[in-house]
């Protein structure tokens, strides 16, 4: 089957939210521990560092347009096209399609066997129908489909996180910029609120990553192509 460019009309846009998330402090935790030369037995700091962790996460994940850890995500529109991009970046895979049926209400599974999807540029995904198949007729709703879709950088393991060298050293760098800059101005340690948590996950500037880190992340970061 050759696949066609695809394109998103707005009134097929994919409303999207969480429904699971795996934290990546579990897994960098002691990579981050020998990064900022903290004894790997001492957890005295650990719960700090697990929130630096995911403040720097998500920091990255605004930047690059992108969620890092494993996510699973729930998308619901009002129909579904022929041939659709997933735009949860990096896509790993479609996992369920559900559909409202319109006679009896019911949340119905729609079996695998009649969709398609793989990855396309960007690390998005594509999805859909397949050959001699139709998407089932459901209920008029807006939320009348339900996807779910896996993203995140998975390694051998695939229900276990590993990023990418160069976004993990990214990761480290950002955390390691919370840590050091603890005061409410940037200057280090010393104000009122230099030992709190506040104070450490609000630096000041345009962005706590730093100029080191966000060159490591430009492969990463979404491109917003415009055709004239």
């Amino acid at each position: 089957m050759m696949f066609q460019a695809l394109t998103v009309r707005p009134a097929e846009v994919i409303q999207w939210r969480r429904v699971a998330v795996e934290p990546l402090s579990a897994v960098v935790l002691s990579t981050l521990k020998t990064w900022i030369n903290r004894p790997l037995e001492d957890a005295f700091w650990d719960r700090e560092s697990a929130v630096l962790v995911k403040v720097a996460q998500q920091a990255i994940e605004r930047h690059c347009q992108m969620a890092i850890a494993p996510t699973t995500w729930l998308g619901t529109l009002s129909e579904l096209q022929d041939a659709m991009r997933i735009m949860q970046r990096p896509f790993v895979s479609v996992d369920k399609i559900e559909y409202v049926d319109p006679v009896a209400g019911a949340v119905t599974t729609v079996p695998a066997s009649v969709y398609q999807f793989g990855p396309m540029s960007q690390s998005m995904g594509w999805l859909q129908v397949g050959d001699g198949q139709d998407w089932p007729t459901a209920a008029v709703r807006q939320d009348a489909y339900r996807l779910t879709v896996k993203t995140g950088f998975y390694g051998l393991d695939p229900t276990k996180a590993e990023l990418p060298d160069d976004i993990l050293h990214a990761l480290m760098m950002t955390v390691a910029a919370l840590d050091s800059n603890r005061g409410d101005e940037g200057g280090g340690g010393g104000g009122g609120l230099s030992n709190t948590v506040w104070g450490q996950t609000h630096a000041s500037g345009p962005s706590v990553i730093p100029s080191g880190a966000k060159a490591l992340l430009a492969p990463y970061r979404l491109q917003h192509l415009c055709i004239a």
